[in-house]
């Protein structure tokens, strides 16, 4: 996802995070964990399309920032990451930490993950992250 020409935006609070009907996915959407890295990344058809970033410390992942390339946004591909991101997450036993925007009101918003986040979002500010 580093390929210079094609720039890429970091989702804010202000995106839609709804999660599209899987219809209305690229049929080539693969998603692949780059542990080396720190990055969940998705490609269609091959080619790069979106990213998480995070951080891994013990079992504590923390992300740090979602991002889709602009030619790819609309289509549902933040929240299908995410929600591979965060069930890889519950598989591995981790919890989760928040500083990225889009993931902080994309939890805010699907309460079946609330289980996996360490400490409260601060859905006022989303990306805050308030500890307990």
């Amino acid at each position: 996802m580093s390929d210079d020409k094609h720039r890429m935006e970091i989702l804010t609070s202000g995106d839609e995070t709804e999660v599209h009907d899987a219809e209305e996915l690229p049929a080539q959407l693969v998603i692949k964990n780059d542990e080396g890295a720190e990055i969940y990344e998705a490609t269609i058809d091959g080619t790069p399309a979106a990213g998480v970033v995070y951080r891994r410390t013990g079992k504590r992942v923390s992300i740090l920032a979602t991002a889709v390339f602009p030619e790819f946004r609309g289509r549902g591909i933040a929240g299908a990451l995410l929600t591979h991101v965060l069930d890889d997450i519950r598989d591995r036993n981790e919890t989760v930490t928040v500083s990225c925007p889009f993931t902080a009101r994309f939890l805010a918003e699907h309460a079946d993950y609330a289980d996996l986040v360490e400490g409260n979002i601060d859905t006022r500010r989303p990306g805050r992250h308030a500890t307990i």
